[in-house]
């Protein structure tokens, strides 16, 4: 496996809707290993405005990160069902995968050289937001195809939960989203 901190890893991200039937896949069925976990969305409370991550609709969406290959597969989960709410970002609106991640030391010659490639930015970057609470940033681009690449500088994750190691994504919706 790769080390997300300091060299160049390859990340899929696979929307979900069972993401207990997916955790157990990956890891009972494929042979992953738990990688990390992160919430991207801090849920608003008492009128306190949250700073979360823009390109994406705010839906207290949790990724469950697997170490597969080499590589980190995603299992994304998000609290409110996809829909056409949300035209503006037609990628967050299916299930499967959602879009490529690419971890590295440095973003900015990614970033750079975009564009002069043919491909385009969508999301420039930024410094991750409070509720990540790491250090490093990320932003959108996309290659001359048009499909969305993540890039972090750095990692988001924290260490995976005991719940998650046991193949369980969570103990109970109401502790996930209550």
């Amino acid at each position: 496996m790769a080390d997300p901190a300091s060299e160049v890893t390859l990340e899929i991200t696979i929307r979900t809707q069972d993401a207990e039937r997916m955790v157990r896949f990956y890891l009972e069925v494929l042979g992953g290993k738990p990688y990390g976990e992160v919430w991207l969305d801090e849920r608003p409370k008492d009128g306190k405005k949250v700073d979360n991550l823009p390109g994406h609709p705010i839906r207290h969406r949790h990724y469950w990160a697997i170490s597969l290959g080499g590589g980190i597969v995603k299992l994304l989960h998000d609290a409110a069902p996809l829909d056409p709410a949300y035209p503006q970002y037609p990628q967050a609106n299916r299930y499967g995968i959602a879009e490529h991640v690419l971890h590295t030391p440095d973003a900015k010659p990614i970033f750079a050289k975009t564009e002069a490639y043919g491909g385009g930015i969508e999301v420039s970057f930024r410094p991750f937001p409070p509720s990540v609470n790491r250090p490093g940033g990320y932003g959108y681009i996309k290659d001359p195809d048009g499909n969305r690449i993540e890039i972090i500088e750095g990692h988001q994750y924290s260490a995976p939960s005991e719940e998650f190691k046991q193949g369980r994504a969570w103990k109970s919706r109401e502790s996930m989203f209550g």
